[in-house]
């Protein structure tokens, strides 16, 4: 059982940096939002949004998110604000990003270059081995 009994973003003693990663973090849940809905037509990138079409909500949100990222970045390069990075961004990121280049290696292999199925799976599988082996 965890003995923390606040949290530091409840209890008042949250860095204006921390409130910073936690408006570009909704900022981003925001965007999925937006974008799910257009995705499954639920919007329309033509309806306006707070008097915006949603693509130009989409686009100028995504620049502010961007620069909110690049901007983080900087401050923790620079050491003036806590961060410890890892070296490695986890297994689940790891198998993901595998799988998604998996796929299109695959797709790339058997329809770009007209190898079939079976040569797009021999592709992406030879593609995916070859980046296990890179020496760290």
């Amino acid at each position: 059982m965890s003995s923390v009994t606040r949290a530091e973003l409840v209890s008042g003693e949250t860095s204006g940096f921390q409130a910073l990663a936690g408006g570009t973090a909704a900022l981003a849940a925001l965007l999925f939002l937006l974008a799910t809905a257009a995705l499954f037509e639920l919007l329309s990138l033509t309806d306006p949004v707070a008097g915006l079409p949603v693509v130009v909500l989409l686009g100028g949100l995504l620049i502010l998110a961007g620069v909110g990222v690049v901007g983080f970045g900087v401050v923790s390069r620079m050491g003036l604000a806590g961060s410890d990075p890892e070296r490695s961004a986890g297994l689940v990121a790891g198998a993901a990003f595998s799988g998604i280049w998996f796929v299109t290696a695959a797709l790339v292999g058997g329809v770009a270059l007209g190898l079939g199925a079976v040569g797009g799976v021999a592709s992406a599988s030879s593609s995916v081995s070859g980046c296990s082996r890179r020496r760290r």
